[in-house]
Formats: structure tokens, C-alpha cells, sequence
């Protein structure tokens, strides 16, 4: 967040506004008047930050999709075994996501159909994760915890099993249901990778 003089920037003021009313509302419901409402601006002031609506809801996605990233760069950079890391990071990323209302907004097929503007953001945050996990497995491999006969195949399968159960978890709010269940799971798999 920017500070400008010990005082928030009115930029990040128009962010932290539009998350509430985007998380609370979703993108379609919410409009810039609301927002600038909120923090006792007139619209203008958003259009000078920010090109239209879709370019603030993408900032906004994108802060919230950073601090995941943050979190899960600390795990990845731990001194601990790859098992251990790939286990933690699994379940840190469900955590989190879970705690991204924006994201999932991003996981509803009409909203890709009609908003691709905001799958700049998804992809830099697919390129990361792979980037991530593949550092992880290649440790995994190194280290003699994993035999991989091809990383990136793996990792598209880790990918795409991670990425499958999103739309349950978060369209349908099962994660807190099915958290300690998912937990289990990964630990018996992952524990299992184990020397």
C-alpha cells in the first residue's frame, strides 16, 4: 500500500473501496459511483487512476493474488524437505484463495466469456505457481525425495487437480466444509513421498 505523508494514497483508497464493494457485490453489481461514494470522491478522480471499471477490478484481483503469492513464496523458500514444502504450499494455497472473493469471481465461466480482461492476471498467477512447484519438484528430484520421469507433466496434473476442485471449494463455499478433509488427503499423499 502507498503512503503518501503518513496518509493512504488516494489511489489505494479507490482500491480498498473497490474490493469491499467488488467482494460484497461482485464485479457486475457494483459501479464506480459507488465507489467513489465511498471515499468521498467525485468519479472522475477513479477514471483518473484507473481507465475503466474492468482496469480497477484487475488491480484489484491482482493485489489480492499478490499477497497469495507472497505467502506462498515464503513456503517455497523454507529450509524444510520438498515433501514438506509441497504439502504446506498445497494447503496454504487452498487457504488463501479461499480468503480471495475476487479471484473468485474469476472462476465463473460467463465472466471469462465476457470479462477477458482479467486473464493477464490469472496467467501471470498460473506462470507463478509453475514456476513455484516446479522449483519444489526439482528440489524433490535433486534431494533423491521424488522420481519424476518428467517434471512438467507432473506438474501439469498437480496443476490441474489443484485447479479442478476451485469451483466447488469457492463457487459453491465448501472449503470450510471439506478444509480439515482436503488437509488429510494431502498430508497421507504427500507423507507418503516421504523417505
Amino acid at each position: 500500500m502507498a503512503v503518501i505523508e503518513g496518509k493512504v494514497s488516494v489511489k489505494d483508497k479507490i482500491i480498498e473501496s473497490a474490493d469491499e464493494f467488488f467482494s460484497h457485490f461482485g464485479f457486475y453489481k457494483t459501479t464506480m459511483d459507488e465507489i467513489a461514494r465511498k471515499i468521498h470522491k467525485a468519479k472522475g478522480v477513479l477514471y483518473y487512476y484507473f481507465r475503466s471499471k474492468e482496469d480497477l477490478y484487475t488491480e484489484v484481483v491482482k493485489r489480492e493474488l499478490q499477497l497469495v503469492k507472497n505467502e506462498l513464496t515464503i513456503i517455497v523458500n523454507r529450509d524444510d524437505d520438498p515433501v514438506s514444502i509441497l504439502e504446506n504450499y498445497i494447503k496454504v494455497r487452498y487457504r488463501m484463495l479461499n480468503d480471495a472473493p475476487n479471484y473468485h469471481e474469476t472462476l465463473k465461466a460467463d465472466f471469462i466469456e465476457k470479462y477477458g480482461f482479467v486473464e493477464n492476471v490469472r496467467a501471470d498467477f498460473d506462470h507463478f505457481e509453475r514456476a513455484q512447484l516446479k522449483k519444489i519438484l526439482g528440489a524433490g528430484q535433486k534431494e533423491g525425495y521424488f522420481r519424476l520421469s518428467n517434471i512438467d507433466l507432473t506438474l501439469d496434473v498437480i496443476i490441474t487437480i489443484s485447479k479442478s476442485i476451485e469451483v466447488p471449494l469457492y463457487l459453491q463455499g465448501k472449503y470450510t466444509e471439506y478444509e480439515n478433509i482436503i488437509n488429510e488427503m494431502i498430508s497421507i499423499i504427500f507423507n507418503g513421498l516421504k523417505k
